[in-house]
């Protein structure tokens, strides 16, 4: 069998099918599978970026399967840039393309654009006037509702916004209910591995409360002490007529989540799941109650002979592998759910192995001191200095 070099692979779909010898689809998918194979690996490591997407663009036109395949590298990381100084129409362009290439597929959060994105990051600076209409357009709180709802972890999710001057930060509660929602859901996917968070003021406390995230990176954020009451957190995982279960017994809370995930189909398989049962951790009961601010006596004792074995454990708190902090908040606040932050920092930190800390001020190091002598299992420390002010060590 003669090798296509990157270079040879990258043609139009007409020369594409002339290389190949092929009329017709049905020629295509009649290839053996190893040649196939063999064609996307050569196309996926094509070292020039233009030229690679420009590539995995005609491979999408060849066939239904090709186009996954294709669709699959193409997206698999989405990075949307505002840039510094320059008007946000170039920004909310890009992201209301994506919403409509999105939207054209009844099944994208399944097997389509929606569910080959693997990280997505939007990053925004400049001026308020330049930051702030992206967030406010609704192509955003569209994206986001699709993303992370199949497939296989680790998943990122990355909203970083840089604005000059004093008033640095923008207002959790300016931005819409929709927008608010959808960062809440799917910051509680359990797909998702890592979030990144930057300028934002009061951020809800519980905004991990429920999530499966092990690596955090949030910076330039302030901590208010609220939960997610306008917001439905099970929309996407409960139907109209679907119910929670959840129970207390022992001091801990079981929740049943009685939906079900599907798993993602392999590059040989495009489109075929597999239904499981799943159960969701979260600490949202309805769009009014939060477990984490209940008692024991607001929460039903199982009635007697109730089965708790396709119930699961929700932790009133949150262990991560990673963090990268600036101290602007207490990190302890969005780790520890308890509502008298009772979990000593050596329990909360006890997997933490990556730790990265900006210091921005004299205070950081003695917060820094106090993260790193909670944390025994910590395996690399990184510390960056960005401080606006000399100050002896």
């Amino acid at each position: 069998m003669s090798q296509f070099s990157p270079t040879q692979l990258s043609v139009s779909y007409q020369q594409f099918r002339t290389i190949m010898g092929v009329k017709s689809s049905a020629d295509i998918d009649s290839l053996p599978q190893e040649l196939k194979d063999l064609i996307v690996d050569h196309i996926s490591h094509i070292s020039d970026e233009p030229e690679r997407k420009q590539t995995l663009r005609s491979t999408a036109l060849v066939s239904r399967r090709f186009r996954y395949w294709a669709h699959k590298r193409l997206f698999s990381t989405v990075v949307l840039r505002g840039k510094h100084g320059k008007a946000p129409g170039a920004i909310i362009s890009r992201l209301q393309e994506l919403k409509e290439l999105i939207a054209a597929d009844p099944l994208s959060d399944k097997t389509g654009v929606a569910s080959h994105i693997r990280s997505f990051t939007l990053s925004l600076g400049g001026l308020r006037s330049c930051v702030v209409p992206p967030l406010e357009d609704d192509a955003l709180a569209f994206i986001l509702q699709k993303l992370h709802r199949t497939g296989s972890r680790p998943r990122s999710l990355s909203i970083l916004l840089f604005m000059p001057g004093d008033n640095d930060q923008l207002d959790w509660s300016s931005l819409s209910q929709d927008l608010r929602c959808a960062l809440v859901d799917v910051s509680r996917s359990p797909l998702l591995t890592t979030l990144r968070l930057r300028g934002f003021r009061n951020l809800p406390h519980d905004i991990l409360a429920g999530a499966s995230v092990e690596n955090i990176k949030f910076n330039n954020i302030s901590i208010k002490d609220y939960n997610h009451d306008e917001c439905t957190s099970f929309s996407r995982y409960l139907g109209k007529d679907d119910h929670l279960r959840f129970f207390w017994n022992e001091g801990s809370v079981y929740l049943l989540d009685p939906l079900s995930q599907e798993t993602e189909g392999s590059d040989h398989a495009p489109g075929v799941h597999t239904s499981s049962s799943s159960l969701m951790p979260t600490n949202i009961v309805s769009p009014n109650r939060s477990l984490a601010r209940m008692s024991p006596q607001s929460i039903p004792s199982p009635s007697a002979g109730s089965d708790t074995s396709d119930v699961i454990l929700y932790p009133d708190y949150v262990h991560l592998e990673s963090i990268e902090t600036d101290h602007t908040f207490p990190i302890l606040h969005v780790l520890d759910l308890t509502t008298t932050r009772s979990h000593p920092a050596t329990f909360i930190f006890q997997k933490l192995k990556n730790l990265t800390m900006n210091i921005r001020d004299p205070s950081g190091f003695k917060k820094a001191t106090e993260i790193f002598d909670s944390a025994p299992s910590v395996e690399k420390l990184e510390i960056k200095l960005n401080c606006k002010f000399p100050f002896s060590s």
